[in-house]
């Protein structure tokens, strides 16, 4: 099977990537505490699993690819506010006119834009996307899950099966 033709139709530099680097890993860091605790699957996060390009090719898969200025908007949000949350982060919504299109004077579309990558972001880290490995960037039809996700390892998720029994019935 060949992948070379891969969804990483879109070009995103280095640069570009990094806000959603630093996004991912805000959200979902690694956590050498819960290692300590509970074992070494629990130190993995969300840029182990690759899920910065989940969140690239997810954007630039609509009508309009939306990484680019996608990655625009974090920057401006991550060097305004350097955090997400709290008053820094409203504070610097408070001057958007320098945002690219379709963020510009938009602090709706932001918020509701970063509350939609935040929920791609665990979407991504609990789905199959990881196990796809070498396979993750082949168009969907041509990937091919090559291992258990680390997420699925650390929540306890036997993976895919034609079926698990289940209470079918309730007696009344």
């Amino acid at each position: 099977m060949d992948h070379s033709e891969s969804v990483q139709d879109y070009v995103i530099t280095e640069d570009e990537r990094l806000p959603f680097q630093y996004l991912v890993n805000d959200i979902i860091p690694r956590s050498p505490e819960l290692a300590y605790l509970y074992g070494i699957i629990q130190y993995y996060g969300a840029l182990d699993s690759q899920i910065d390009e989940y969140l690239i090719i997810n954007l630039d898969s609509q009508d309009v690819p939306l990484a680019k200025v996608t990655a625009e908007m974090l920057n401006y949000v991550y060097s305004g506010a350097g955090i997400f949350g709290g008053t820094e982060f409203l504070t610097s919504l408070a001057a958007i006119d320098s945002m690219p299109a379709p963020f510009k004077d938009n602090p709706a579309m932001i918020i509701s834009s970063i509350n939609s990558l935040v929920s791609s972001t665990m979407m991504g880290y609990y789905s199959e996307w990881s196990g796809y490995g070498s396979t993750r960037l082949a168009q969907p039809n041509d990937r091919v899950l090559e291992y258990a996700p680390i997420s699925w390892s650390q929540i306890g998720y036997p993976g895919p099966s034609l079926g698990y029994r289940a209470l079918r019935q309730y007696e009344f």
